[in-house]
């Protein structure tokens, strides 16, 4: 009830005033110069951003926390290091730096990924693959060995 009776009064550029019918005048906040946009409020001439916001002018997006341990924060966009991949770069993409026989590359899905090196394979290189398949043992622990074989007796 006594809020209805509020009136805003600027005295000058610095100050507001709220002026209340028909006693008093008091000073509600100091004006300031920044704009602070959508993502903030000015606050002794400096911006106080909300959750998810930073900068001088709350115009930059911060990225999940998770982002700090394998990437890099571009205006709320986690940028992953190589061999990591993910929404916040939590992803290995090249397990074990591919174990010492393969590079770290990113794919054509845009994705980082181990290219194996010849004679290896798997997901983070370390499966040797077979190399002399006239030897009679399953270097790779695959099955071909065992096809081969099966359609060789039948």
């Amino acid at each position: 009830m006594f809020a209805s009776r509020l009136t805003h009064f600027h005295i000058s550029e610095h100050f507001k005033l709220l002026f209340s019918k028909p006693l008093s005048l008091r000073r509600v906040s100091e004006l300031c110069d920044l704009d602070c946009g959508p993502h903030g409020h000015c606050v002794d001439n400096a911006c106080d951003c909300l959750p998810g916001w930073s900068g001088e002018l709350c115009n930059l997006k911060q990225c999940d926390p998770r982002c700090n341990e394998h990437g890099q924060c571009k205006n709320g966009t986690c940028l992953c290091v190589t061999g990591w991949n993910g929404k916040h770069c939590t992803m290995e993409g090249c397990p074990n730096s591919c174990s010492g026989h393969g590079q770290c590359r990113v794919s054509n899905d845009a994705q980082w990924e181990c290219q194996c090196y010849n004679g290896w394979d798997g997901k983070d290189c370390s499966v040797l693959l077979e190399q002399n398949c006239s030897d009679g043992r399953d270097n790779d622990k695959g099955t071909a060995y065992n096809i081969i074989f099966y359609f060789f007796l039948y």
